[in-house]
């Protein structure tokens, strides 16, 4: 059903943009350029939310990307996309389902280019779009045939996790997709008439967790989450087939605690390459640099699972989590936040830079068959003293 009413907006049909329970609360007060530069060793990080959109989806928000000129995406668990920009008003509804069928909640984004992004779903549709919100092309990404765990629930075997996508040298289109217990990797080579796609490669990394998060780091090679595990992985010259080549997080944890499960991977700005955020299910953040394999900061103060890590700037993170709050951190600091922002109306599971100043986190109620309020939009000015 979603294929054919995409291919419709193929076809040029317009959809109108639906503002109906869409509450905005928006306070107008010029930001500060954010100066994270000091010659102090720690910073005094202040924040404060300068504006919040209500009831911006009917359930949680599972991705934001930025798209630039000052626009943004997000994906939820009610199947919906919508662009907004940074003022926090509607751009686009990219896609709004017919109504809410979770086997096909929105599960991952992905930038591709200066253009274009991906969208990926829990039934394992990969879609690419471009940043007007129209459809470009509904790919053809296949999960690997495996025998999965009985614990896993059928709707769930095709899951889309996490996505990545890369531009070669020739300009072709690879991605990269996780799902679980396995990985796969296509390409969508682009001419003036159609899509020439393939399924690339296919890993199998675990017979029952998985894969959350990936990385490229170059053509054959690439960061792999899978559940608690990072690893390296590269493919082999003029082969599909991927190898496990190097473990860099391997965590213990005690019987009957929370797994610390890594949900995200964030790479750091002061050294791309190398250096890598990660969000972790038992609380925790940690930093990691991949070439030495030395984890350099690592913190534990959220109450239940991080969601999110983002690099706000050189020195400084913010995460987010299932106690409601966002915290701020200095990485040159000892491993205590530098703030902590609260009143969210939930679990906080997405944040996103905006600017220099300008952070938005996603929040929703933990229960919402409790209460008539939905996921919101808050907008955070951040600032150093």
């Amino acid at each position: 059903m979603i294929k054919t009413t995409l291919e419709s907006r193929i076809r040029g049909e317009n959809f109108p943009i639906n503002l109906q329970n869409t509450e905005l609360d928006f306070i107008t007060e010029p930001l500060e350029k954010l100066d994270l530069n000091a010659p102090s060793q720690t910073l005094n990080l202040t924040a404060k939310r300068v504006s919040m959109v209500k009831n911006a989806h009917a359930d949680d928000i599972h991705g934001m990307i930025s798209l630039g000129n000052h626009q943004f995406v997000t994906g939820s668990k009610d199947g919906s996309l919508k662009i907004w920009n940074d003022q926090g008003k509607l751009v686009t509804d990219v896609w709004k389902p017919p109504e809410i069928d979770y086997t096909k909640w929105i599960t991952a984004l992905a930038n591709v280019d200066e253009n274009r992004w991906m969208s990926g779903s829990r039934d394992g549709n990969v879609i690419l779009w471009n940043n007007t919100g129209k459809c470009e092309k509904v790919l053809n990404a296949p999960a690997g045939n495996l025998n999965f765990s009985k614990t896993s629930k059928k709707r769930n075997l095709g899951r889309v996790n996490s996505l990545t996508a890369r531009i070669n040298k020739n300009g072709n289109l690879f991605y990269y997709v996780g799902r679980p217990c396995h990985f796969t990797i296509h390409s969508a080579r682009q001419s003036q008439k159609s899509y020439s796609e393939k399924n690339f490669g296919y890993c199998k990394t675990n017979n029952n967790d998985w894969v959350y998060c990936i990385h490229s780091l170059s053509d054959s090679k690439a960061l792999v989450v899978t559940g608690d595990k990072l690893d390296v992985w590269l493919r082999r010259e003029k082969s599909r087939i991927w190898d496990r080549c190097d473990s860099l997080v391997a965590p213990e944890w005690k019987k009957n605690a929370q797994r610390p499960f890594i949900s995200a991977l964030v790479p750091l700005s002061h050294n791309l390459s190398t250096c890598f955020g990660l969000a972790i299910f038992d609380g925790s953040i940690a930093c990691i640099d991949i070439e030495s394999k030395k984890q350099f900061f690592k913190a534990n103060e959220h109450k239940g699972r991080v969601w999110t890590v983002e690099n706000i700037s050189e020195n400084v993170l913010a995460s987010c989590g299932d106690d409601h709050t966002i915290k701020l951190w200095d990485i040159r600091a000892e491993q205590k936040s530098q703030n902590t922002l609260q009143d969210n109306i939930g679990r906080v599971s997405t944040l996103l830079k905006l600017s220099q100043s300008l952070i938005v986190s996603g929040s929703c109620p933990d229960d919402l068959k409790k209460t008539p309020e939905r996921a919101e939009l808050s907008f955070w000015d951040i600032r150093s003293l």
